[in-house]
């Protein structure tokens, strides 16, 4: 399996050696020396490298989704996506001496509202620790996590996450480059996605995407193998169960395909985001009843996600219950305490449908333009 199944020559090599990936030049350990000589401690050393790296007075480093890039590649470059970025930003971390390492992020998963897609985002930023020492001296000395993240807006505090070692996160990279290049080189697609399971053969994602460069090629013994072992590593993976289902549908076990199918769908039943992208979906149609249905289920599934409480009480509103509808938003904001923009927006947006609806004469009309959750 991991030396290709019959797919590669024997000295096909990834992309990039993952001994380069972290890897600072004498430009960039000049960059990070100087824009942090001013700074204090550690903290603001990192704020003073995350200002040159994205302030327009400095690199103004570029966002672009697919610049999956070595950390000496996205400093020339000056472009990024997240996981580029924070291969640099640790990279120079670690030049000057601080210990910043990976931090794994579980972003809750995304349905396609123009379909049932189902996207899965793997998001990796970094994280440094610090102590920070008792007050006159009373109290004790207590640790925070320092966060650096070049899409801070689809990052919450809230989201289950963990340090990941550097090895699953320069395996990540390589799953990355894989299903960039998937299209154009298969073949080269498939070493890198075979090097990302060198570094990292636990995470089961990386199988199901094993199984997708096998399929590609028509290698259904292969990815038969590589499938079945996602499933194993995680038996809770959507995305597994999907790629699963197939590749037994191209090997003619429409059976097989049908059970993986069923138990997708039994997983989807029990997943709060599935809910609450139903609710999303109805209440863009003015489908009010089913929206509130959906948004309550999710509620149930999964009572800690301020954003389904706010999509609750936007439907509410719409249904003419402004008083469930408050309650609704109040619980929205008291979960989201911490984070004030993301409370701004949630009153502002709830301000803005009370005032179409009363500039209405009252309650919006079946089919008219709905605020956005």
């Amino acid at each position: 399996m991991l030396a290709g199944a019959g797919e590669l020559p024997a000295d096909a090599q990834p992309t990039i050696d993952a001994a380069r990936l972290l890897v600072v030049n004498d430009e960039m350990r000049e960059f990070a020396r100087r824009v942090t000589a001013n700074a204090g401690g550690r903290a603001d050393q990192i704020r003073a490298l995350s200002h040159a790296l994205l302030d327009e007075d400095g690199m103004e480093l570029r966002y672009e989704a697919e610049a999956t890039l070595s950390a000496a590649e996205a400093f020339a470059q000056r472009r990024v996506n997240c996981l580029s970025y924070t291969l640099l930003v640790i990279a120079l971390a670690r030049d000057i001496g601080i210990d910043a390492r990976f931090n794994h992020v579980q972003i809750p998963p995304i349905w396609d509202l123009r379909g049932d897609q189902v996207l899965l985002y793997q998001h990796i930023n970094a994280r440094i620790d610090e102590t920070v020492p008792r007050e006159n001296n009373t109290g004790n000395a207590h640790s925070r996590a320092l966060i650096l993240d070049v899409a801070s807006a689809e990052y919450s505090p809230a989201f289950p996450q963990r340090v990941i070692t550097d090895d699953e996160a320069l395996a990540q990279f390589y799953n990355n480059i894989a299903g960039e290049s998937a299209s154009a080189d298969p073949r080269q697609a498939l070493r890198d996605q075979l090097e990302a399971l060198r570094l990292a053969p636990g995470l089961g994602f990386l199988w199901t995407n094993l199984a997708q460069r096998y399929l590609s090629l028509g290698n259904l013994g292969a990815a038969e193998v590589a499938a079945r072992t996602s499933l194993q590593l995680d038996p809770t993976d959507l995305m597994a169960y999907a790629a699963a289902a197939r590749v037994y549908r191209r090997l003619g076990d429409q059976r097989r395909a049908q059970e993986l199918q069923q138990q997708e769908q039994a997983l989807l039943e029990r997943n709060p985001y599935h809910h609450y992208w139903l609710a999303q979906r109805a209440f863009k149609l003015s489908q009010l009843s089913a929206a509130s249905e959906a948004a309550h289920r999710a509620i149930e599934l999964n009572p800690n996600d301020h954003r389904f409480y706010f999509l609750q009480g936007l439907i509410l509103r719409r249904l003419d219950k402004p008083r469930e509808a408050q309650r609704s938003l109040d619980a929205a904001l008291r979960l989201s305490a911490g984070d004030a923009g993301q409370q701004a927006r949630y009153r502002s947006k709830f301000e803005r449908l009370i005032s179409s609806q009363a500039t209405a004469g009252g309650n919006a009309l079946p089919g008219s333009r709905s605020t956005e959750p």
